[in-house]
């Protein structure tokens, strides 16, 4: 009897490994480290000012930590699993009504955040929430196969063999190329801070995807598809894109940056009193 038993639980264990890979889910943009990477990058470069009213904000939670909240809830918040992604067909512009129904998608969610963190009648917990979201979702903007839609899930269907290891394409730009690096959190921090990378804040949250989306096309599905099932990825495709991931960790940590304190900013001004004429 008890041998049945196991073999029935090793026969559903092999079922369940079975279905993981036949119906691979979205994953994580950048992984932890990446979204610790780039909220440690926006932290040293915020003011003492903006550092205060976060902290305050977070009521002890630490701020680098509160980068990977927004992943870590997605299970109990499925509905919102559509808000870490814009799906901009590869190599085009970003449309709202085809891209974004409902306001479901990155931009929408970064852009209506901001809003509510700005808003210092807000409750406490409600701004504290948009701060945490906003911290993460930058973060996914700026992960170039979160803002392509390539008929592969963002990557995640595209099988891929990383330097002779098995992979899929999305899990290449989340963690096998930052891994691959060997450089801890601390370092890889310390190096981009001293790259004097010129980041443009560009116009709107959609123009950030779309140039997400350009970074998808040009280095992301730069292999060809033809080659094989199993697409190996090794030295030349790592070496082409390291550069552009770099980029957009910097791009994804001083945006971040900046977009908090245009908030914070307009939520002090709207809180000053008014001055009598």
């Amino acid at each position: 009897m008890n041998q049945l038993r196991l073999r029935n639980r090793f026969m559903f264990f092999v079922l369940a490994l079975c279905l993981i890979g036949l119906f691979p889910a979205r994953a994580r943009a950048w992984g932890s480290k990446g979204h610790r990477i780039i909220a440690q990058l926006a932290w040293n470069y915020l003011s003492p000012t903006d550092q205060e009213e976060i902290k305050k904000l977070l009521n002890g939670e630490d701020f680098i930590s509160a980068s990977t909240w927004a992943d870590e809830i997605k299970q109990k918040r499925s509905k919102e699993g559509a808000w870490h992604f814009v799906a901009i067909p590869l190599g085009g512009s970003f449309d709202e009504h085809r891209d974004c129904e409902g306001d479901d998608c990155l931009v929408e969610q970064i852009e209506g955040f901001k809003k509510d963190l700005a808003k210092p009648k807000k409750s406490a917990s409600a701004r504290l929430e948009a701060l945490k979201y906003l911290i993460h979702l930058v973060g996914d903007i700026h992960q170039p196969l979160h803002c392509a839609e390539n008929g592969d899930r963002g990557g995640s269907q595209t099988q891929v063999s990383f330097f002779g290891h098995s992979s899929n394409l999305h899990k290449v730009w989340d963690i096998d190329m930052l891994e691959r690096t060997g450089l801890g959190e601390g370092k890889y921090v310390e190096i981009l801070s001293m790259r004097g990378y010129r980041i443009e804040y560009l116009a709107s949250v959609a123009a950030w995807a779309e140039e997400s989306n350009s970074v998808a096309q040009r280095y992301a599905y730069r292999m060809s598809a033809a080659q094989s099932e199993r697409l190996p990825l090794g030295l030349s495709y790592y070496q082409s894109c390291m550069p552009a991931l770099d980029l957009q960790l910097a791009r994804a940590g001083i945006r971040l940056k900046l977009l908090l304190e245009d908030a914070l900013k307009a939520g002090r001004a709207r809180n000053a009193p008014a001055k009598g004429r």
